[in-house]
């Protein structure tokens, strides 16, 4: 049934983001602002598939400020000319008629080249290349 036609707990649509993004056999990439001695407010990590067909990153600011940031996966991701880029807070969230999420935006570029995006304070952002 439609997301719309339930009550939906309100950590709901991070957790469909989330599990799309991270499949089963994907590769795994850390980075090195995840080192809390750097800095307790910002995470990202990245996925490939093991096909090398999607990739994607997640990042949280969980600071009271928005943060820029510059990514790119080193490992080759073929086919990626569109990134589907994924706001969640509390204020920005896109839902279709379904009542479920959908992008804020679609880019042309790719993961393997750098990207930078701006990160509102309190935020999951998600970019991937296969609509999640």
């Amino acid at each position: 049934a439609p997301a719309n036609k339930h009550e939906l707990r309100p950590w709901y649509h991070s957790s469909v983001l989330m599990t799309n993004l991270f499949r089963p056999d994907d590769h795994i990439f850390s980075s090195l602002t995840n080192d809390v001695e750097l800095d307790n407010t910002f995470r990202a990590i990245a996925s490939v598939s093991h096909d090398q067909k999607r990739g994607g990153i997640a990042a949280v600011n969980r600071g009271i400020q928005t943060v820029t940031k510059t990514f790119a996966i080193e490992e080759e991701i073929s086919n990626s000319e569109e990134i589907y880029v994924y706001t969640y807070n509390e204020s920005n969230m896109r839902l279709g008629s379904d009542g479920y999420i959908i992008p804020n935006q679609i880019i042309t570029g790719s993961l393997n080249k750098r990207i930078t995006v701006d990160i509102p304070a309190n935020t999951l952002l998600v970019l991937s290349t296969t609509r999640l």
